[in-house]
């Protein structure tokens, strides 16, 4: 009789074990959308970064979701595509947030006035040229100093990676300054 008790119990084991296994397995299957959801391109405008998602469900509220609520979906885009606001116009891909400055750039801006952009929309222009040549680097509380660049960063999905030259490994901007003014100039191909 204890024998079968014993036998019993080892069973019943199995089963909860198996049930346990079951479970595991298809928890996965039915897990919350909003984690398949992924990032699938970048595209940078002056009215707002367009983003594309790529997973289930894409529906006028996913923009919303992913980006914490500052973005919404793009009209006339097909595919799962949603756009920053005009306010805050350029995506983080690091954060998933639109945004209207970079909290780690504040030692310096482009422009002077009401009209300075907080986040220029520049095109990267070749070795020698200007990068923005409408706009002079305006450094706040600094006066009368020396200055140089000495590391450029890109942000990515995973944050802020060093951008180095191709050749000589060094940092591919230097200030060129003219009548007074200061500009960010390439020095080298990145």
């Amino acid at each position: 009789m204890t024998i079968k008790v014993l036998t019993m119990g080892t069973q019943i084991k199995r089963k909860m074990a198996l049930i346990l296994i079951l479970m595991a397995m298809i928890r996965p299957c039915f897990s919350n959308h909003r984690e398949e959801m992924a990032l699938a391109n970048v595209t940078r405008f002056a009215s707002g970064d367009l983003f594309s998602l790529v997973g289930p469900e894409c529906g006028l509220t996913r923009c919303m979701e992913v980006s914490h609520g500052t973005a919404l979906a793009a009209m006339g885009v097909s595919g799962c595509s949603c756009q920053c606001a005009r306010d805050t116009p350029a995506f983080r891909e690091d954060q998933k947030i639109c945004v209207n400055h970079i909290d780690e750039c504040r030692m310096a801006s482009y422009g002077r006035g009401a009209t300075k952009p907080q986040i220029p929309f520049v095109f990267l222009p070749l070795k020698g040229q200007i990068v923005y040549p409408a706009k002079e680097i305006v450094f706040t509380d600094v006066e009368d100093a020396v200055c140089a660049v000495t590391s450029a960063q890109y942000l990515s999905p995973s944050g802020w990676l060093a951008l180095r030259d191709l050749v000589d490994n060094d940092v591919p901007f230097a200030l060129y300054r003219d009548e007074g003014s200061t500009y960010l100039q390439v020095s080298s191909q990145y």
